[in-house]
This record gives structure tokens, sequence and C-alpha cells, in this order.
């Protein structure tokens, strides 16, 4: 798959705060109490998207906001507060929704772009502003029983301000109405409760302010009462949200509560995770992800804010063990946010816990590595369940290495399961899995030298190195080869380790990763430069990247050997001979296609570095000789075109002039033309590949043998084959344009050179390739059209043959086709066609153009139909009568003579319609006309194709308009009227009540009109209606 590297657009500065200034200005100066106009509506709408893209265009740079951020903020809370000030007082105040939620909606986009935490920190903080907030969110208007989605922006930011109020030390009760009836905490209580059920961002601002009410010592009761609620909401909610919900206030509570909250949470613990474990919504990922940060946070409550490691004992909570067992479990959830919430509370828990229960966590930890490891034979063998286990594993490695926590005892065991799994990649179908397990493993090597000393990691070292530059220069994915980059980068950085580290960063940078064609062929070769990584990215390539599943990736590793092997040759050569050899005796075809290409580019780096021709030959033939190990059947089989491909293409690389004599390879004939008959491009392609090196090793061909090729490639421009995939002839017609081109302009460059050169290419021969690829360029299909007028203008470019006569080889009228065509942009209809249509005045020229302009006529694409039509009848209208006769004489011709294929004779028909419509044959000769009659007619009661017979009726309808052949074509009229098709009929009866209402035939026509219409010519007995509509015509 190909691979964009995008750039973003940096910031050094929030360059445009003044416009965001202005336009804030402009949006808060609105009155909140007044519904607007539809003109500001539109306004403000424009107004409030200029603010939105600026900021989202600031999203991953935010913090350059920040020294603005209390000038922007605090005029939007203070509208707000205003407003909101103004609705308490007196909630009957008049309020404009659609106003009131634009205001809300800029503050959450400073909060989207910012944070939360960062924007509520400018956020009014008084103990007076409790009434204005409790008042606002209890009115009707605000917060309803079904709340009004449009608000929720409003509502999530004065949940998020009620939150900041709760944590200020004052005594709630002095806000009650009577003297200890809590009325406060309740009503703050039932609001937070009441969105805790939310879907959005409303139900985390209401579990911030239930964890920030139940934090405060007055409310320690409520706290209470809370735990036991969210049992009984846990047991018996049907809802999936308030389960949701409870567990982030539980989260938060043990994250920031004092101890004594802390302690009422976490000895409920055991409750609620059997609860929770039993409820249906433990399926649910986000369930999962709050229930281990719950548990986790739990122990580290239980546990003693710092523990001395020189300590002898410690008691450490029975309860820390029951957890750390569910958390490893965790580890291997299916779901990665989860495995990654568990890897951070596995790590959190360790680094509070003496070190040798540290230790033990992290051997327990690695274990899991070995957990589907013990039945594979290689890592590749793993069931793809191992996925999660080791990636689980990683991130818990990596947090654990991060933390300092990975003693280094313990530094062989992990370095040695990381390492595998950098390269784990398990096939599942059509694709692989395992990219998360190489992207944890980077995290790993990037995380040990930020707590380790050099001296602990220089014995891994040197296998480290080589392991991150092989997965940075040829894994598949680009966010691994950044991160394999960034750990190399990190470990260069901070241990100074890695042998020729600096240098091998510089080659193998963020950007020269990015692009995977990059890596392989640019990025590769430089660092394979250095002998310290040569082996091992070779032995990469070979063992990995050959048998990869992706044919991408077998492909760039073919060529990034090429290119490594020419560093050194003669050490390097033999053993990627050896192994790619032994590929080609693998039964997986995916092994067999990365071992042919590997051997046809080490072909190339042959060529390239062998000085002497002997030499070269012999490599060329051990090569060669390889195919012969492969199965005939497995080369040619019906489901290895890659494997056949492959084949063409090394035998193209390798093929000698004794092989063609007497080859110790003898089925490769039998390869190429099993190759050049395949439905695959691909296949053809490489095949073709194949035969012009072969073409490339014989001086020269007979004259016989090279007319019957160009008789081949002259028939090959009347393939006009169809199927489910279109007209796939014309692949087959653009090939023959090309070959043909070729083949002349070759043959009259070299004519000096060439002896008896009329016998290889008399001059008839010329010509009809001209008049060929002529009628090519005038044809209905776009593409071809203008890779004949490529061809054509090469044509009239080219100078006559250095022979004897060479004017016999000269185009003739030269000059009218120059000015004719100074372009190339045969393509284009509406160009084309008035240009083309001056050719049928030209003899030489004069069929060719005219089948091109048939088949065009004939074309259902409106850019080529409507052209052609409009220049054909502008043209024979300016031609004189007699010219016109011939004209028409000459389609005529070409249909009787191809009278049994409806493809030629349907668009002479169609022409013929198209003259007639015009009026370009309104002086045609009575002859002529007769003429035109008599091939409608022709054969109408045997012919099965509906459209040809319409198009014949058609003809004949509209030659009704001549008085000389009238009653001729009256008398036929029955052939249609009664036609067994149902269909024609409906259609003449149509056809020749439009003639009737078209042209005046100085008859009465009410009656036949009468009969045309009120007749049911679908009905199958019409046979008396027919003639009755002949008899009205005829005694009118």
């Amino acid at each position: 798959m190909a691979e964009e590297l995008l750039e973003r657009q940096l910031f050094s500065a929030f360059s445009e705060y003044e416009d965001v200034l202005n336009y804030q200005s402009k949006l808060l100066a609105t009155n909140l109490s007044v519904d607007p106009t539809s003109e500001e509506d539109a306004v403000e709408e424009g107004i409030q998207t200029k603010i939105y893209g600026t900021l989202a265009s600031y999203q991953e740079q935010s913090y350059l906001l920040d020294p603005y951020l209390e000038r922007l903020v605090v005029p939007v809370i203070t509208t707000l507060k205003e407003h909101a000030s103004l609705l308490v007082q007196n909630p009957s105040h008049p309020s404009s929704v659609k106003r009131v939620t634009r205001v809300s909606m800029l503050m959450y986009q400073y909060i989207k772009c910012r944070g939360s935490k960062t924007i509520i920190r400018f956020f009014p903080h008084e103990i007076a502003d409790l009434s204005v907030v409790l008042g606002f969110m209890q009115l009707d208007a605000v917060a309803p029983d079904d709340p009004d989605l449009e608000q929720w922006t409003l509502r999530y930011v004065f949940l998020l301000w009620l939150s900041i109020i709760c944590m200020l030390p004052f005594d709630l009760a002095q806000f009650d109405e009577s003297e200890g009836d809590n009325s406060t905490s309740k009503a703050i209580e039932a609001i937070g409760k009441k969105y805790l059920s939310a879907a959005g961002l409303e139900r985390h601002g209401a579990a911030l302010v239930l964890s920030r009410l139940y934090m405060r010592k007055d409310t320690i009761n409520d706290l209470r009462s809370f735990v036991g609620w969210t049992r009984d909401v846990v047991e018996e909610s049907t809802d999936l949200f308030s389960i949701i919900g409870t567990l982030q206030i539980l989260n938060e509570l043990l994250k920031s509560a004092p101890a004594a909250q802390a302690e009422i949470v976490y000895n409920a613990m055991d409750a609620l995770t059997r609860a929770l474990d039993a409820s249906v919504f433990i399926s649910n990922t986000l369930v999962r992800k709050y229930r281990s940060k719950f548990i986790s946070r739990c122990a580290l409550r239980m546990l003693p804010p710092k523990i001395q490691l020189e300590e002898e004992e410690v008691d450490v909570p029975e309860e820390i063990e029951t957890i750390l067992e569910q958390l490893f479990n965790t580890l291997q959830d299916r779901d990665t946010v989860v495995r990654w919430s568990a890897a951070k509370s596995v790590a959190r828990i360790a680094a509070a816990l003496p070190a040798d229960f540290s230790d033990q966590i992290c051997s327990t930890v690695m274990n899991q590595f070995s957990i589907h490891s013990i039945t594979a034979a290689t890592i590749y063998d793993m069931p793809t369940i191992a996925e999660n286990t080791w990636h689980g594993a990683c991130l818990a490695c990596a947090e654990m290495a991060r933390r300092g926590l990975v003693r280094a005892e313990l530094l062989p065991v992990l370095v040695d399961w990381v390492c595998k799994a950098l390269y784990f990649d398990l096939r599942k179908g059509a694709h692989s899995i395992g990219s998360n397990v190489r992207d944890a493993a980077a995290y790993v090597i990037w995380s040990l030298p930020r707590s380790k000393e050099p001296s602990e990691l220089a014995p891994f070292a040197s296998r480290l190195a080589q392991k991150l530059v092989t997965v940075s220069l040829f894994d598949r994915e680009i966010h691994i080869r950044r991160a394999a980059s960034a750990a190399f980068q990190e470990n260069v950085g901070r241990t100074g380790l890695f042998s020729q580290g600096i240098d091998v960063l510089r080659k193998t940078d963020f950007y020269a990763v990015s692009i995977r064609r990059n890596a392989f062929t640019v990025a590769a070769p430089q660092v394979a430069e250095h002998l310290e990584y040569r082996d091992s990215m070779l032995a990469h390539l070979l063992d990995i990247s050959l048998r990869h599943w992706d044919i991408n990736i077998r492909t760039l590793a073919s060529e990034s050997i090429q290119m490594i092997c020419l560093k050194d040759m003669e050490a390097l050569a033999p053993e990627v001979f050896r192994k790619a050899s032994q590929l080609l005796e693998s039964t997986d075809n995916v092994d067999i296609h990365g071992g042919l290409l590997a051997l046809a580019q080490l072909s190339v780096a042959y060529k390239e570095h062998t000085t002497t021709p002997e030499e070269r030959e012999r490599h060329m033939q051990d090569i060669f000789q390889r195919i012969s190990t492969i199965p005939h059947a497995v080369v040619v089989g019906p489901r290895s075109e890659i494997v056949t491909a492959a084949a063409c293409e090394l035998i193209a690389q390798t093929i000698t002039v004794k092989e063609l004599e007497d080859s110790a390879v003898p089925q490769w004939r039998k390869i190429v033309d099993h190759g050049i008959k395949h439905r695959s491009v691909v296949v053809q392609d490489a095949a073709a590949n194949a035969m012009s090196a072969l073409s490339s090793l014989v001086d020269c061909i007979p004259p016989n043998v090279f007319r019957q090729l160009v008789d081949k490639l002259l028939d090959g421009l009347d393939d006009y084959t169809t199927d489910e995939r279109g007209d796939v002839g014309s692949w087959v017609r653009i090939s023959c344009i090309n070959g043909l081109t070729a083949i002349v302009e070759a043959l009259v460059v070299h004519s000096a050179g060439i002896q008896e050169y009329e016998l290889y290419f008399p001059p008839e021969t010329y010509h009809a390739i001209v008049n060929g690829i002529l009628k090519q360029g005038f044809e209905r299909l776009d593409n071809v059209r203008h890779d004949s007028g490529e061809c054509i203008q090469r044509f009239i470019n080219l100078s006559p043959p250095a022979t004897d006569k060479p004017q016999r080889w000269a185009l003739p009228d030269a000059d009218i086709l120059r000015g004719l065509f100074v372009a190339t942009d045969w393509a284009d209809g509406s160009w084309l066609f008035p240009r083309a249509v001056q050719m049928l005045e030209l003899d030489a020229y004069r069929r060719p153009v005219l089948l091109g302009l048939l088949a065009s006529v004939g074309s259902r694409t409106e850019s080529t139909h409507k052209p052609v039509s409009r220049s054909i009848v502008a043209h024979v209208k300016s031609l004189p009568r007699m010219n016109a006769a011939t004209l028409v004489h000459d389609l005529l011709k070409h249909a009787k003579a191809n009278w049994n294929a409806n493809s030629t004779v349907l668009p002479v028909l169609q022409t013929l319609n198209i003259l007639l419509e015009g009026g370009a044959l309104e002086d045609l000769d009575t002859q002529t006309l007769e003429a035109m009659q008599a091939l409608a007619v022709r054969s109408v009661d045997k012919i099965k194709n509906i459209q040809r017979i319409q198009e014949a009726m058609k003809i004949v309808a509209k030659l009704i308009e001549f008085p000389t052949i009238f009653d001729k074509c009256v008398k036929s009229l029955p052939l249609f009227l009664s036609h067994r098709f149902p269909s024609v009929r409906s259609e003449t009866a149509e056809a020749l009540y439009l003639v009737l209402q078209s042209i005046d035939i100085d008859k009465e026509t009410d009656d036949i009109e009468e009969v045309l219409l009120e007749t049911e010519w679908s009905a199958p007995d019409v046979q008396e209606h027919a003639q009755k509509v002949v008899d009205l015509f005829l005694a009118a």
C-alpha cells in the first residue's frame, strides 16, 4: 500500500489572537435575551465558524494559547454568569436559546482545544456563585425532565463550574433553607445524578460534581449513602451510562479524596467488583477499563503512602495479591484501552511495593509471554489470541521499565522477549495482526534508557541496535518504523552505546523511515555501509521480508537486497543465492515468489558488478537453472500468477544464448508461453519482458517471420472482444497501435543498415499500418483515439527510409494531414471530428476514416456521439449532390458486405438516420433513395436485433417524405407495423405519427393518425390495422 507523509502546519505563536478576540467580542455583544433575525443569525453563524476553524488549527499545539486564555475565557464565562443571574432572579425573563447556546458552544470549543482542567481555572470561584449556578441548573428551561440536546454544552459548562465551587472550603449548610435539612447538598446531588446517565460530556461534568461534593468533610454521610446507591445501580440498572458514570465518580474519589473518604470507597470494593462481574455490561470496553482503574486505585489507597525499600518487614494487605491477579488477567483483555489501563495500574502498584514484591510482579508479567509460546515452534506459529497477551505484557514491561522497576538481573529475560515481540506479525486471513505488539515492544526499548544506567544496558546494546534498525527500516507499518526509530534515538541520546549511533540515526530518522519505499531502497543501503548492521539487515530481508504476506514488501525487500549486496558482492551474494534458492523448495507460493524476486534482483547486481562477460554469463546460468527446482505445475498453476510473473521476470534477467540453444531448464519456454496467454496484465507484462530479452539475444529474424509478426499486430487492431469488464479488446488495440508505431520508427531509423528492406517492410504494409491506426483514431473510445493520435503525429513527422524509392513509404497528402492535425488532442471529440470528416475527401484515407467514424456514431457516450453526428451532417451538407450520393453508396456497400454483423450494419443505419434527420440527403437521386429503402427492409422479418430493426424502420419512415419513393416505402410499412416483436410495432406507429406531424405529404392524414393512435399495437393481431394504414396512405 502506498504511503503518503502528510505534513501538518507548525505554529510558533497564537498569531490569530487579535482576530479571535475581535470575533468573540462581536459574538458576546449580542443580546442574549432576544432571538436573532435571520440576517443576524447568518452573521453570528459565520463568526462562530471562523472562531472554531481557528481553534481547530491549533488543536495539536494548544499550549500556544496559554498566555491569552484568561483574556479569552473570562469574558465568555462572565457573559454566561450575567445571563444566568438574570434568569435566577426572574425566571420569566426572556432568553434566546440560540444565542445562549452559541456562547456556551464557544466556551466548549476552548475546553475542547485546551482541556477542561486548564480552562476551569479561569471560571469564577466565589462562594456567592453557588446560588447562581445551582439556581440556573434548576430552571426548567435549562434542565427539563427530558433534556434538550441543543443545550448540552450549556449544561456541561455549568456542571464544570459547579464542580469548582464544590471544592471551595465553606459550609454548605449556610445555603440551606432551614437548619439541618441539607437541602443544598441534596440539590447538588440531585443535579449530578440527573446527568449521570447522559451519553455525552454531561456525564463527565456530573461525575466531577458528585466526586467533588463527596470529597468534602461535611458530606461524608452522603458518601456512605452514595456507595450503597452505587452498588444498587450496578446490580439493578439497565442503563449502561449510569454504570459508567458511577465508576467515573468512584475512580475520581480514589484518586483525589482524603483518606477517610477513600477508605469508605475501597471498603466496598469486593461487593462492587462482584456486582460488576455479574452485570451484563461487563462486556462493555469502558466498564472493564474503569473497573481496572477502580481496583488498582483501591490497591494504591490500601498501601502506605511511601515504603522504604530498606525496611525488612512491610505489611502488605492480602487484597493486593487478589487485585494484582485480576490485573494480570486484564492484561490479556481483548481491547487495547483496557490492557493499557491495566499495564499502568500494574506498574503503579509495583512502584508502591518493596523491591522483592516488585521483582515478583515483573517476573509474573514476563511469564505471560510464554503462555502461548510453549506449543509454538516459532513466534509465527502462535495462535492469534496471543496478540492480546503479548501486547498487554509489553505495555506493562514498558511502564515498569520507565519507572525503573526492572532490576538488572531480569534484563536478559526481558530483552529476549522484547526482541521477539519486535517481529510479532501473525497472518490472519487476507491481512496480519500484531502491529500493536511491535509498537509496544519499541516502547519497552524506548523506556529502558530512561531509568537504567548505560553500564546495565551495555551487554544488550549491539543486539537491540540491530533489531531496532531492521524494524525501523523494514517493518510494513509506518507507525512501527517511526516507533523503532524513536527508540533508537532515545538509546543513542541517553546511553551512547549504539555503534555509529548518530550516523545511523541521521539515516533512519522520523522522516527517512516514514515512506516505505524510501526506507527500503534509500535508507537501508545507506545504513548497510556500516558492517555492524549489514549482516542482520540482510538476514532479516532474507528470512522475514521475502516471506512476508504482502507482495509489496517482498518486492521492496528484493530491491533492497540487490542494493545491499552491491556493497560487497563477494561476501554477500553467495549467502543471498543460497537462502533464496532454499525458498524455491518451499510448498508456499509466497516463499517461492520471494525467492524468485531475490534471485532476479541478484542477477541485476551481478550485471552491475561483474567485469567480464564469461563471469557474468556463469552467474546468470547458475541463477537461471534454479527455476528447475520449482515444480512446473506450481509455476503455471491456476492460482500462481505471482509465481508465474516472478518466473518470467527471472527468465528475462538471466536468459543467455546458451539457454536458447541447449537449456538445462526445458520448461522455461512453456512458462513464457503460459505468461503471454495469462489473464492477468501483470503476468502478461512480465512475459513480454521475457520475450523482449529473448529477442535481444538474436541478431535478426527472417523477413517472412517479421512480416507474420506485423500481420498479427495488424489483426490485433480488429480485436473488439467484450466481457463483463467491458471492451477488453481495446487493451489489445492500444498495445498493437503502440507496437506497430514502435516497429515503424525502428525500421525507418535503421533503414540504412537493413538489407532487403522491402522484403521486411513492403510499402503496402506501411500504408496498411497507417490506415489501421487512423481508423482507430476516429473510433468511440477516448483513450484509443488519444494513443492513435499521438502515433499518427509521429508518422507525420517521420522522415522517409534511407532506401531505394523512399517516396513509396511517404504518407499521401502529408501536408493536408499536418495542417489538419497540428495538435494531438484526439481524445476531444469536439476538436477531432470536424477535422476527421474533411479526410473523407482524400481517396487514400476515405475507407479507414469512414469506418472509424461509423464506430463513433454507434457510441453510447454523448461526448463522442454528438460531435461526430454534427460533423458528418455538416460535411455532407457541404458536398455536391454526386459526392453525397457516393458517400451513401459507400455506406450501403459496407453494410451489404458485412450483412450478418450487427456491429457493422447498425452504425451504418444510424448514420443514414442522422443524415436524414439533419436534412443532408434532400437532393439525393431516386436510385440512391431506393437503394437505402431496399437495405432498410432487407430480411427485416428474420433479424433478431431489435435496435437494428428500429433503426431500419426509422429510415423507411423518414423516406416517406420523398415523393419518388413514397409508394414503395408505404407498401413496406406492414413489415414493421405487423412485426413479431411488439416493441417494434409500437415504435413504428409512434415514428409514423411523428413523421406525419413534422412533414407535409400533401394528403389528408387525420384518419391515418387516428388508426396509429387508437390501435393497441402491442396486441398480437394487428395485421388488419397495418394494412388499413397502408390503404389510407395510398388512398389519401
